[in-house]
C-alpha cells in the first residue's frame, strides 16, 4: 500500500458513489474512461496510487466538485481513523524554526490500524509538518510526522522532535556520556552535540517533545 493519507477516504467516497449512482464498478469505470483493472489497482493500492491527480480526474469525469473525494465522512472517521491535532509551527529539518505559539491548525486522519499496530495512545499523539532536507530520504521536505508525546526517553538512533532554546527540530538522537548527540540522515549536515554542561551552565533549554512514530511523506 502506498503511503497516502487520503487513500482510504478517496476509496470509501468513490465506493459510496458507485453503489448509490452506478451499481457496479464496470459502469463507473465506463463513465470515467478507465479500465476496471486500472481502477482495481488504484483502489487496492497495487502498482498505482490514488493520487491527487487521479482523484481530480475522476471527480471531473463524474461531474463532482474538485476535492469532493477528499472530504471526510464523520462516521467513517470515527470508526477507522484517529483524529490527530496538527500544530503550528512546522518542525524544522534545517536549522530550526522559532516557536512563538502552538496554534492548532486542524486534524489529520491517521488510520486506526497504524495506531493499533504501533500500540499508540491516540490521545497522546500530535502532528507537525517537517520542513527541510536534512532527514531525507527517511523524511522528505513537507512530510507530516506523528509524534508520541509520552515517549521522551531517548533510544539511540530513533527520530525525535525536540526543542533547543525555543527552536523545534527533528533528528536522530543518541545518548552520550556527557550529553546528547544530534544526527541528520542527510550526510551533508554535520553532527551536533548538546552537553549536560551546556544545559546547566549556559542556561540552554533542551527538552524532547516526543518520539516520531509515523511518517507521511506527501505525494
Amino acid at each position: 500500500m502506498y503511503n497516502n493519507i487520503y487513500h482510504d477516504i478517496r476509496v470509501d467516497n468513490l465506493t459510496k458513489i458507485m453503489k448509490d449512482k452506478y451499481g457496479s464498478w464496470n459502469s463507473l469505470c465506463k463513465t470515467i474512461g478507465k479500465s476496471s483493472s486500472y481502477m482495481n489497482e488504484v483502489i487496492k493500492g497495487i502498482k498505482r496510487e490514488f493520487t491527487e491527480n487521479v482523484a481530480r480526474e475522476v471527480e471531473a469525469k463524474l461531474q463532482l466538485n474538485p476535492g469532493s473525494l477528499d472530504i471526510k465522512n464523520s462516521a467513517l472517521e470515527e470508526r477507522r481513523y484517529a483524529m490527530v491535532n496538527i500544530y503550528s509551527p512546522v518542525l524544522s529539518a534545517r536549522v530550526g524554526n522559532d516557536i512563538f505559539s502552538e496554534i492548532h491548525l486542524g486534524e489529520l486522519s491517521v488510520p486506526m490500524q497504524l495506531v493499533k499496530e504501533k500500540h499508540l495512545d491516540a490521545g497522546k499523539l500530535a502532528c507537525l509538518r517537517v520542513e527541510g532536507d536534512s532527514m531525507e530520504q527517511k523524511i522528505n521536505n513537507g512530510a507530516y510526522v506523528i509524534i508520541d508525546t509520552s515517549k521522551k526517553d531517548i533510544i539511540n538512533n530513533k527520530i525525535y522532535a525536540f526543542n533547543i532554546n525555543n527552536v523545534i527540530r527533528v533528528k536522530r538522537l543518541f545518548n552520550a556520556l556527557d550529553g546528547i548527540i544530534i544526527r541528520s540522515d542527510n550526510p551533508t549536515y554535520p553532527e551536533e552535540k548538546v552537553t549536560f554542561e551546556d544545559m546547566q551552565n549556559n542556561d540552554m533549554n533542551f527538552f524532547v517533545v516526543g518520539k516520531i512514530e509515523i511518517i507521511f511523506n506527501m505525494e
